[in-house]
């Protein structure tokens, strides 16, 4: 067997290996970018409501999703880790860490929309969303409602209950029959 046959049988065998093996590389690149989308989309979409499960869930798989993206894997550290801290009690330390907070977030966004493809203005990523003033109004409740629940059971708050009268008694029993 000369050397070019035995090329062109290796050719022959080889070549669908090696295009099965191409072919499958290609749909686990496309599935990465895929699951990276959806994280990102999940984050954008939900970047309003953070306490909500979706957003949660969300933070929580960009350290599988984006495995590898140092980038984003950084930033992603930073807000994580300041989600982690313990507030200081004084007059506005909520509020100083909830904005360096958002600041944390907000960079996270921006790499991760670079990562997928996307060249958002960071400032239109912070500003340019929508939520609606009751649904807001709705969580707060929702919220109130739960810890005033929590503290009952718990026996920190009373179960008040209010008792009325009931209305007087109509004094007769039937309504007349006519005749």
């Amino acid at each position: 067997m000369r050397f070019f046959d035995f090329v062109t049988l290796a050719a022959i065998f080889l070549g669908p290996v090696f295009a099965v093996w191409v072919s499958m590389r290609r749909e686990e690149s496309r599935r990465k970018a895929e699951r990276r989308l959806g994280v990102f989309r999940d984050l954008m979409t939900t970047r309003q409501t953070m306490m909500s499960a979706d957003h949660v869930r969300a933070i929580n798989s960009i350290q599988v999703d984006f495995y590898g993206d140092t980038p984003v894997i950084e930033a992603w550290k930073a807000y994580v880790d300041h989600l982690g801290l313990t507030v200081d009690q004084s007059p506005g330390a909520l509020e100083r860490w909830f904005e360096r907070g958002q600041d944390f977030f907000f960079v996270l966004l921006d790499r991760m929309s670079k990562a997928v493809g996307y060249e958002i203005d960071p400032t239109d990523i912070r500003r340019l969303s929508y939520r609606p003033r009751a649904h807001g109004d709705w969580e707060e409740m929702q919220t109130a409602t739960a810890r005033n629940w929590a503290e009952i059971v718990a026996g920190r708050r009373p179960l008040r209950v209010v008792t009325e009268s009931a209305p007087p008694a109509d004094t007769q029993t039937s309504p007349p029959r006519s005749a």
